[in-house]
Protein backbone atom coordinates (compact mmCIF):
# COMPACT_ATOMS: atom_id res chain seq x y z
CA UNK A 1 0.00 0.00 0.00
CA UNK A 2 1.29 3.42 -1.00
CA UNK A 3 0.68 7.09 -0.28
CA UNK A 4 -1.42 9.03 2.20
CA UNK A 5 -4.42 6.72 1.92
CA UNK A 6 -2.32 3.54 1.68
CA UNK A 7 -3.80 2.28 -1.58
CA UNK A 8 -2.71 -0.89 -3.30
CA UNK A 9 -1.59 -0.52 -6.92
CA UNK A 10 -4.48 -2.69 -8.16
CA UNK A 11 -7.04 -0.54 -6.34
CA UNK A 12 -5.36 2.60 -7.64
CA UNK A 13 -5.67 1.33 -11.22
CA UNK A 14 -9.35 0.55 -10.69
CA UNK A 15 -9.91 4.02 -9.23
CA UNK A 16 -8.03 5.75 -12.09
CA UNK A 17 -5.12 6.92 -9.94
CA UNK A 18 -2.05 7.38 -12.12
CA UNK A 19 0.43 8.50 -9.47
CA UNK A 20 -0.01 7.02 -5.99
CA UNK A 21 2.68 9.39 -4.70
CA UNK A 22 0.67 12.47 -5.67
CA UNK A 23 -1.23 13.31 -2.46
CA UNK A 24 -4.20 14.85 -4.26
CA UNK A 25 -4.60 11.91 -6.64
CA UNK A 26 -4.15 9.44 -3.80
CA UNK A 27 -6.86 11.04 -1.66
CA UNK A 28 -9.27 11.44 -4.59
CA UNK A 29 -8.74 7.79 -5.54
CA UNK A 30 -9.41 6.70 -1.96
CA UNK A 31 -12.59 8.79 -1.88
CA UNK A 32 -13.74 7.11 -5.11
CA UNK A 33 -12.96 3.73 -3.57
CA UNK A 34 -14.92 4.54 -0.40
CA UNK A 35 -17.89 5.54 -2.58
CA UNK A 36 -17.49 2.33 -4.61
CA UNK A 37 -17.50 0.21 -1.44
CA UNK A 38 -20.48 2.03 -0.02
CA UNK A 39 -22.45 1.58 -3.24
CA UNK A 40 -21.52 -2.05 -3.86
CA UNK A 41 -21.85 -3.40 -0.34
CA UNK A 42 -25.53 -2.35 -0.21
CA UNK A 43 -25.31 -0.98 3.31
CA UNK A 44 -27.51 2.10 3.02
CA UNK A 45 -30.33 0.49 5.01
CA UNK A 46 -28.02 0.23 8.02
CA UNK A 47 -27.51 2.94 10.64
CA UNK A 48 -24.79 5.32 9.46
CA UNK A 49 -22.27 4.19 12.08
CA UNK A 50 -22.61 0.55 11.02
CA UNK A 51 -22.34 1.49 7.35
CA UNK A 52 -19.12 3.37 8.06
CA UNK A 53 -17.72 0.48 10.12
CA UNK A 54 -18.23 -1.96 7.26
CA UNK A 55 -16.84 0.41 4.64
CA UNK A 56 -13.74 1.04 6.77
CA UNK A 57 -13.32 -2.70 7.29
CA UNK A 58 -13.66 -3.35 3.55
CA UNK A 59 -11.19 -0.57 2.77
CA UNK A 60 -8.69 -2.34 4.98
CA UNK A 61 -9.37 -6.03 4.31
CA UNK A 62 -11.22 -6.02 0.99
CA UNK A 63 -14.89 -6.01 0.17
CA UNK A 64 -15.12 -9.75 -0.53
CA UNK A 65 -13.43 -10.62 2.74
CA UNK A 66 -15.84 -8.51 4.79
CA UNK A 67 -18.87 -9.79 2.86
CA UNK A 68 -17.68 -13.35 3.59
CA UNK A 69 -17.21 -12.46 7.26
CA UNK A 70 -20.77 -11.13 7.36
CA UNK A 71 -22.04 -14.38 5.85
CA UNK A 72 -20.06 -16.44 8.39
CA UNK A 73 -21.50 -14.39 11.23
CA UNK A 74 -25.04 -14.94 9.93
CA UNK A 75 -24.45 -18.70 9.60
CA UNK A 76 -23.41 -18.76 13.24
CA UNK A 77 -26.51 -16.87 14.40
CA UNK A 78 -24.88 -13.45 14.69
CA UNK A 79 -26.22 -10.21 13.24
CA UNK A 80 -24.44 -9.64 9.89
CA UNK A 81 -25.46 -5.98 10.01
CA UNK A 82 -23.72 -5.26 13.33
CA UNK A 83 -19.98 -4.68 13.16
CA UNK A 84 -19.61 -5.87 16.76
CA UNK A 85 -20.97 -9.29 15.68
CA UNK A 86 -18.93 -9.46 12.47
CA UNK A 87 -15.64 -8.01 13.75
CA UNK A 88 -14.45 -11.25 15.42
CA UNK A 89 -14.44 -12.92 11.99
CA UNK A 90 -12.35 -10.15 10.41
CA UNK A 91 -8.56 -10.03 10.63
CA UNK A 92 -7.24 -8.53 13.85
CA UNK A 93 -5.53 -5.78 11.85
CA UNK A 94 -8.91 -4.81 10.38
CA UNK A 95 -10.59 -4.76 13.78
CA UNK A 96 -7.84 -2.45 15.03
CA UNK A 97 -8.03 -0.28 11.91
CA UNK A 98 -11.76 0.35 12.31
CA UNK A 99 -11.31 1.18 15.99
CA UNK A 100 -8.34 3.50 15.38
CA UNK A 101 -10.11 5.43 12.62
CA UNK A 102 -13.25 5.84 14.75
CA UNK A 103 -11.24 6.98 17.77
CA UNK A 104 -9.36 9.55 15.69
CA UNK A 105 -12.57 10.79 14.12
CA UNK A 106 -14.27 11.14 17.49
CA UNK A 107 -11.19 12.96 18.82
CA UNK A 108 -11.33 15.43 15.94
CA UNK A 109 -15.05 15.97 16.41
CA UNK A 110 -14.83 16.64 20.14
CA UNK A 111 -11.76 18.86 19.87
CA UNK A 112 -13.44 21.10 17.29
CA UNK A 113 -16.56 21.73 19.40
Amino acid sequence: AVGLMQMKASTARDMKVRDLYDPEENVKGAARYFAYLRRNMHLTRLPEEEEINFVLAAYNAGMNRIQNDRERAALEGKDPDAWSDVAPYAPEQTQEYVEIVWNRYMGWITSSE
